[in-house]
């Protein structure tokens, strides 16, 4: 369908063997747009899949608006589906929508709201704001429909399929995010780092194990995402040892893994910490009740994470209290002892 009816030719970083950015075009219709980036996985399957929309032509448009604007493709898609559910269970009506008929794979009705949240005009808004304050002012049983965490919307990776995702969703300090750490990478098999042992294991389905794992993909992932800044894609193929060598011969240090780990832990109690002082807590490291529902058919029927499970086994690695905050041993250990002050000030 892609090839069809958008497809206008592949349009990479320099070098690269992934190539996974497309560009995309719209010739005719109610879509119609200028040649330019396509929209990736992401995009397609909130402004898709999770809106019941088919139109690929539509999806194209949203995401053009979406990149135009400077707004997330996840967190916009996924708002405006949390918006349809709402509106199919009489939440909201064409009154509260400025006459759109929000419905399920109404692809102009999606183009127009993501418009809408792009100006912040009307029920745009409102869903400018994000589901969960969306959800918020319309009330109800909204919040039911929602699938974030503190706030941020999930990524199209189901934690029902990888319990690890759903540990890492909950503890990363800005949210659902896949790319908070490298465990997304790490459980999904697109990564594999023979030097740490947490992330080259073979591990068995469910919630067994995962806690370390989010530990050593945040450790590692800090030095390799946050600090070198290796693209996840495109550096897939590399070992800790070669990315390694890759940043000491072109800034011309002599890192090792050791020290490459202990920044990268140093680094996410820095971020762990921050959050907490802006007044998260272990009651936010919770996946939403969508995310935990059992599915009764499907790849993943049955399957839930472990949350409680995880958490406690997480909280002890990291050396938490039982309110989800580091520590004031481990933040000084880990060389952060102004951050400790601030949290720890009684």
């Amino acid at each position: 369908m892609i090839e069809e009816k958008i497809f206008a030719g592949h349009k990479t970083c320099y070098g690269c063997g992934v190539a996974c950015k497309k560009n995309a075009e719209v010739k005719d219709g109610p879509f119609k747009m200028e040649k330019g980036p396509g929209p990736e996985y992401e995009t397609i399957a909130t402004f898709g899949c999770m809106c019941l929309n088919s139109s690929i032509e539509s999806i194209a448009k949203a995401n053009e608006i979406c990149n135009r604007n400077g707004m997330d493709t996840i967190t916009c898609g996924s708002t405006i589906a949390f918006a349809i559910e709402c509106f199919e269970n009489g939440l909201i009506t064409e009154k509260d929508t400025d006459g759109i008929r929000l419905t399920w794979g109404n692809s102009e009705a999606i183009v127009k709201m993501t418009e809408k949240i792009a100006r912040r005009e009307g029920f745009g808004a409102v869903l400018a704001q994000g589901s969960l304050k969306a959800a918020e002012h319309i009330g109800g049983n909204a919040a039911d429909f929602l699938t974030t965490v503190k706030g941020l919307e999930a990524p199209m990776h189901d934690p029902r399929s990888a319990h690890g995702y759903g540990l890492a969703y909950a503890i990363s300090p800005r949210g659902a995010c896949h790319e908070a750490s490298l465990t997304f990478e790490a459980e999904g098999g697109t990564i594999f780092i023979p030097e740490i042992p947490e992330l080259s294991s073979d591990l068995p389905e469910g919630s067994e194990g995962r806690a370390e794992l989010n530990v050593a993909a945040q450790d590692y992932g800090m030095f390799f995402s946050n600090c070198a800044v290796f693209c996840n894609l495109g550096g897939m193929p590399l070992n800790a040892t070669q990315a390694i060598n890759l940043v000491n011969y072109v800034t011309g240090f002599d890192y090792t893994l050791e020290e490459v780990l202990a920044a990268g832990r140093r680094l996410w109690y820095l971020k762990r910490g921050l959050t907490n002082l802006f007044g998260a807590r272990a009651k936010d490291d919770r996946l939403p009740r969508r995310l935990m529902t059992v599915l009764e058919e499907g790849p993943t029927e049955g399957s839930v994470p472990d949350m409680d499970r995880m958490l406690a086994e997480f909280y002890e690695l990291r050396d938490f209290d039982s309110d989800g905050v580091p520590t004031k041993k481990v933040l000084d250990q880990v060389g952060l002892p102004d951050l400790a002050a601030l949290l720890h000030q009684s």
